[in-house]
């Protein structure tokens, strides 16, 4: 079964786009609830006192402190009772729905529904009031929107599991893989308007890429780059190598979540592309000793099955880069030799528009005449 499972409030848990440098996001694992998985608090209702004359500021600073220590259950439960007192307030909601599609997805499926259920109602509660969503708030409705049409498919509830379903795709959700081949819609791909809702989030997901790559073409002051560096072998690769080709130089490390996140897209990319004239190039930066750096780029290479050359970095290729913001950072570069595009992070959080974005990305660098022998440095 696979699905969005996870999703915990900014305050509790971040997951950074990039390793030190990129905005931070609200997390989304996938997972079916009752996975592994276990969140912050799990979903212990320990013991708080509900004292009935406290102030609704009073019941939210103390909820804030529950799930701040790991007690989601008893934050949940504070959340509530101030919410009673005070049912606008648009932080109480998000942190009420964001606790409970955490709690929820530690759960056994059977006992996970209400508060998946529960997840969907604060957040839909905040778009009802308040109409115009921040980022946070969007990427959460949008993650609670689809599992609550997963509970309700399972429930045998099929017109309103695609309705929520349609929220949650309107509301930006653009993994197509995922809505595939999740096993909660399995009942659902009778119905008629199922793969309409694929051919959407697919449509969206490419849009949304496109978009990104056009603003990213459009941040990057074209530069020239050059790199001379040993691989894993101790033989100097240079980028006069690639003379003439795309070149997509990432540099990462092997200690950096999401650059290990990415290496799938770049693997794929150097698949499907290298026979056009597309070349992935490694530089990495490890946080190990000297002596192990080798050993540990080598061992990752063979156990992620990486098809490109990595290379081992050093301070003047960062110095050409024009410093290193946070890592991965990605340089598109086109036939000329030049820096077209800079990426540093993810591309995007949601997997699918990344590798949409990649490729659309290399392929507008493809489209370009190639230079003739007087126009190449």
């Amino acid at each position: 079964m696979t699905g969005l499972g996870r999703i915990v409030p900014a305050g509790l848990f971040l997951l950074l786009a990039g390793c030190g440098g990129s905005a931070p996001s609200i997390e989304v694992t996938t997972g079916p609830p009752g996975s592994p998985t276990v969140p912050l608090g799990g979903d212990a209702k320990r013991s708080t006192r509900l004292d009935s004359s406290a102030t609704p500021k009073q019941l939210f600073e103390e909820a804030t402190r529950a799930a701040d220590m790991g007690n989601l259950g008893g934050a949940s439960s504070l959340l509530e009772e101030g919410l009673k007192l005070e049912p606008s307030n648009r932080e109480a909601l998000f942190m009420l729905a964001a606790i409970e599609q955490d709690r929820a997805s530690s759960l056994d499926p059977s006992k996970s529904q209400r508060t998946y259920l529960r997840s969907a109602d604060a957040i839909r509660n905040v778009r009802t009031q308040f109409k115009d969503l921040n980022p946070a708030e969007l990427n959460l409705f949008r993650v609670a929107l689809y599992n609550e049409a997963r509970v309700l498919a399972s429930q045998g509830k099929a017109e309103k599991a695609i309705a929520s379903l349609k929220e949650s795709i309107e509301a930006g959700f653009s993994n197509a893989e995922v809505l595939r081949s999740d096993d909660a819609f399995a009942s659902l791909r009778k119905e008629a308007t199922f793969p309409e809702l694929v051919k959407t989030v697919e449509e969206s997901a490419r849009t949304q890429a496109k978009t990104r790559v056009k603003a990213l073409f459009a941040e990057t002051k074209p530069f020239a780059f050059e790199f001379s560096l040993p691989n894993l072998e101790g033989k100097t690769v240079s980028s006069a190598d690639f003379r003439g080709k795309v070149l997509v130089v990432d540099l990462w490390g092997t200690w950096c979540p999401p650059c290990r996140r990415e290496i799938p897209h770049f693997i794929e990319l150097q698949s499907k592309l290298q026979a056009e004239g597309v070349q992935v190039v490694g530089i990495n930066y490890e946080q190990v000793a000297p002596e192990k750096i080798k050993e540990t780029i080598a061992n990752f290479v063979k156990e992620n099955k990486i098809s490109y050359p990595c290379l081992i970095g050093d301070e003047k290729t960062q110095e050409r880069v024009g410093g290193i913001e946070g890592f991965p950072t990605t340089l598109f570069i086109d036939r000329t030799g030049k820096v077209r595009a800079k990426l540093v992070g993810l591309f995007d959080m949601d997997d699918s528009i990344s590798r949409l974005g990649l490729e659309e990305l290399v392929k507008t660098l493809l489209t370009e005449d190639t230079p003739t022998s007087a126009e190449t440095p």
